[in-house]
């Protein structure tokens, strides 16, 4: 979407940042925003991962009407 002119943003959990952001610059967008949400655990509780959820949701809306669409590196 990105490379179309559409804003983007990638999400990954804080387990795959590095990961995620190393995708970025391979696919040409090292600008990319990457949204990092923690990695749910078996003693996170319903209410911790709603309150992650949404505040993944304010920096998606936020990293997305922030910009225009990264510009591809060259």
């Amino acid at each position: 979407m990105e490379k179309k002119g559409i804003p983007a943003v990638l999400i990954a959990h804080d387990r795959f940042e590095a990961a995620a952001r190393a995708q970025a610059r391979a696919l040409g967008l090292p600008d990319l925003p990457v949204i990092v949400v923690p990695q749910p655990q078996s003693w996170t509780t319903k209410e911790e991962e709603v309150q992650h959820a949404n505040e993944a949701v304010g920096m998606i809306q936020a990293a997305l009407l922030a910009r225009p669409a990264a510009k591809p590196a060259r």
